[in-house]
């Protein structure tokens, strides 16, 4: 496994150690693309020595066709795919017309034993005056297009469940 990182710091710098590298003539065992945006790229990756393609789908990022004819028209040309869900899996399939069966389900994971609740910071209760009470969070990537993460829906519930649990 080669890691190669110069290619980190912005798209255009990526972009350009991915055509530099296969302006080298590089050849790789298999190519992952990690979005689905970066097909194009990740499609001349494969034009030495023809490796395997697979793509890994995210969730609303291939629920439906993307902005790039490009992009759009190499999922074709996967091998195989990774997707979080079976319902990313499925309405990934719905339009790419590709087959259901070259999919894989990988749900995302959390180490539990490196990432778990730690105590409360008393500094962070008193400072927001949230000491001794239940705390909700939500965590997500909020982005105005994409309105499917249900923090619309939590903060709907809010004032029902703090009137049964006063201490939320």
């Amino acid at each position: 496994l080669t890691y190669v990182t110069v290619g980190v710091n912005g798209k255009l710098k990526y972009a350009w150690t991915v055509l530099k590298t296969v302006a080298r003539g590089q050849k790789f065992d298999v190519v992952f693309c990690l979005h689905i945006n970066l097909m194009p790229l990740a499609w001349l990756a494969t034009l030495k020595g023809r490796p395997p393609l697979v793509l890994a789908i995210h969730g609303i990022d291939a629920w439906q066709p993307t902005k790039s004819i490009v992009a759009n028209a190499l999922v074709k040309r996967i091998d195989a795919f990774i997707a979080v869900s079976a319902l990313t899996r499925d309405r990934f399939v719905a339009w790419a017309r590709i087959r259901r069966g070259s999919g894989h389900i990988i749900p995302n994971c959390v180490d539990l034993e490196k990432f778990r609740p730690a105590p409360k910071s008393r500094e962070l209760m008193q400072r927001y005056g949230v000491a001794g009470k239940t705390i909700v969070m939500t965590l997500g990537r909020l982005a105005g297009a994409e309105r499917c993460k249900g923090v619309d829906e939590v903060l709907e519930v809010i004032p029902t469940l703090v009137a049964q649990f006063p201490g939320l």
